[in-house]
């Protein structure tokens, strides 16, 4: 038996074998899986999913929570599961005097062809690509590590600033976080992930 599968599934495969003894014939199950944790390109993490056709795109969210299958593929979650809660957090440090804001979440440390932009917006209606740093906090499990994404510039003076996760694959397909509410207070000390 040879062959190369293209979708993961269960299958029914027939044997038969002849020869100068008789013939038989045996019908098999040949399950085909792609371990979800191997899963490093999008396309891969769909079939890893077994998304069916229409849940399988980088805007579908098969859960019906509304968060997009891009998104799960980059914080490494099952796009079957709902994950509304917690996706992003508020993160902050403060090192030299100087308070710096972004996010944190769980991100898929083998996740690859996609590209991960902080944004920001002080009215919720325009956001801007921020430059920003990442960096590991913890591994959470084999396939997830928890990450912090902070602004490379200090926070300001303003009454409000929101961040959210903007993710895309390298040929397109945006997908964004929640946004995430940061209130700088005047004398502000402190770190948080």
């Amino acid at each position: 038996i040879s062959g190369t599968p293209t979708a993961a599934g269960t299958n029914t495969v027939t044997l038969s074998a002849a020869n100068a003894s008789g013939t038989g014939t045996k019908t098999l199950t040949l399950v085909i899986s792609v371990p979800t944790g191997g899963a490093n390109t999008f396309s891969a993490w769909v079939v890893a999913h077994q998304l069916s056709a229409g849940m399988d795109g980088p805007a579908a969210t098969p859960s019906g929570d509304g968060v997009a299958n891009l998104l799960k593929f980059a914080m490494g979650l099952d796009p079957k599961v709902a994950s509304r809660t917690s996706l992003v957090a508020a993160a902050i440090d403060t090192r030299a005097g100087q308070t710096y804001a972004g996010i944190a979440f769980s991100h898929a440390k083998n996740a690859t062809g996609i590209q991960m932009i902080l944004e920001s917006s002080s009215d919720l209606q325009t956001w801007r690509e921020v430059p920003a740093t990442m960096e590991k906090i913890s591994d959470l499990d084999a396939i997830r590590e928890w990450v912090r994404f902070l602004e490379n510039a200090p926070t300001g003076a303003e009454s409000a600033r929101f961040y959210r996760l903007k993710v895309t694959l390298n040929s397109g397909a945006p997908a964004e976080s929640e946004p995430i509410s940061i209130r700088p207070a005047a004398g502000f000390t402190g770190t948080s992930t």
